[in-house]
């Protein structure tokens, strides 16, 4: 699994260089996009939206512009290179108390090494807040509430969210037996937590 992860990096390094020499990259209307990922990065993590685009001088009528580009952009991207770049980007510039982590993990999964820190949370942990989330869902609650409700914004699940994805995809065949016994266990707390609902939560092994 880690040498084909450290082949697809190489063919993703490979489709970027392509798409910048052939113009993907260019800026709309004098932003790139890594401005464009941090101002979005900023707009999800809580900051004005308004002052925002005031403080880089763009009215909302050329906002939509840009908007609308890079969107095209990267819908038009089958080899998604843009969303790639667009990824680092976002996840460079977030703000979120995860964001070391989510960096952390973008870095080690560029190198195809292993993680260099430690769990920000125990791995229990990370998928109980899954659970409560398809849970919410599943009563007609919103999800975003479930995240507040453990201390968790979006941008906080969405840089966990990498950082345990790319743990999980180093360890996860190696160490299947532990995982197995944290997930029924987990299953079997929140069975009991919300009986008589079933949550679209599905790690198999």
């Amino acid at each position: 699994m880690n040498w084909r992860t450290a082949q697809m990096q190489t063919r993703m390094t490979s489709q970027v260089a392509s798409a910048r020499s052939g113009g993907a990259f260019e800026p709309v209307e004098g932003t790139t996009l890594e401005a464009w990922a941090a101002i979005n990065a900023a707009i999800v993590g809580g900051a004005n939206h308004e002052d925002l685009l005031k403080g880089a001088g763009i009215d909302q009528a050329r906002w939509k512009r840009i908007n609308d580009e890079w969107n095209a952009r990267m819908a038009r991207d089958t080899t998604f290179a843009i969303a790639t770049v667009y990824g680092t980007a976002f996840q460079a510039a977030s703000q979120g108390k995860y964001g070391p982590y989510a960096r952390e993990a973008a870095a080690a999964r560029a190198s195809n090494r292993e993680l260099a820190m430690e769990l920000p949370m125990p791995y229990a942990q990370y998928y109980e807040i899954m659970y409560e989330q398809a849970y919410a869902a599943k009563q007609g609650k919103d999800p975003v509430a479930a995240l507040k409700d453990c201390g968790l914004t979006i941008v906080d699940w969405t840089d966990l969210g990498t950082f345990f994805g790319y743990h999980f995809h180093r360890t996860g065949v190696r160490d299947y037996k532990t995982y197995e016994a944290i997930h029924k266990g987990v299953e079997a707390k929140m069975a009991a937590k919300y009986p008589g609902v079933k949550a679209d939560v599905d790690i198999s092994f």
